[in-house]
């Protein structure tokens, strides 16, 4: 993926107390070749990237959340809009890659659309886990796909008043038209005030 000329924030420094990773997507249909939605070539750069900030997370003992994009044989889009099927749950494609897969003290929540929020345990959990407002929370989110699952997480969280940010080299898209516009979007006045982008280099949680 070409570089984005975008202003990007350095030196990221997030106290790990009040930190989420959340890891989007990063599942075997995506992400490994034969997989039916593969992004291409930048696959394993978004994979060492995601990795080396699960690393630090885990480190820090940041709260981690794997978002697991979820489908059934009787879902909608199969049964009633006719779309190929693609993540059914326990398919080797609805798998998250190897080179991240979860351990047991991190949690993973299955969503059903694009919207991680849509119908999912998400809300839950974060109540759960936190001990104050939105606001006080940092969300780095990394995954894919960008213009997809990533963007909608991103606002997701922006609307629901948490901090967020976006390592613009932890995640992808199969369009790199796309990637980029959805990015723009994201430095957008109507996002950026509580959305930053940055780098996975720049991230540093204590």
């Amino acid at each position: 993926m070409g570089e984005v000329s975008l202003p990007i924030k350095g030196n990221v420094v997030v106290p790990a107390r009040k930190s989420i990773l959340v890891i989007v997507d990063m599942q075997n249909e995506f992400l490994k070749e034969g997989g039916t939605r593969f992004v291409g070539e930048t696959a394993n750069s978004v994979i060492r990237k995601v990795e080396s900030l699960l690393r630090k997370a885990r480190a820090s003992n940041v709260v981690r959340i794997f978002l697991q994009s979820t489908r059934y044989d009787e879902s909608p889009e199969h049964r009633i809009f006719h779309r190929s099927k693609h993540l059914i749950e326990g398919s080797w494609g609805h798998k998250i890659v190897e080179e991240l897969s979860p351990r047991e003290d991190e949690i993973i929540v299955k969503k059903f659309s694009h919207d991680p929020f849509n119908q999912t345990e998400l809300e839950r959990i974060l109540s759960e886990q936190m001990d104050g407002n939105p606001w006080d929370y940092h969300v780095v989110v990394g995954g894919v796909v960008t213009n997809v699952c990533v963007y909608e997480t991103v606002t997701g969280f922006s609307v629901r008043n948490f901090r967020v940010y976006l390592p613009i080299d932890c995640t992808t898209s199969p369009d790199p038209d796309l990637h980029e516009a959805a990015l723009r979007m994201l430095y957008y006045p109507a996002y950026s005030y509580n959305v930053l982008l940055t780098k996975e280099e720049e991230v540093r949680f204590e």
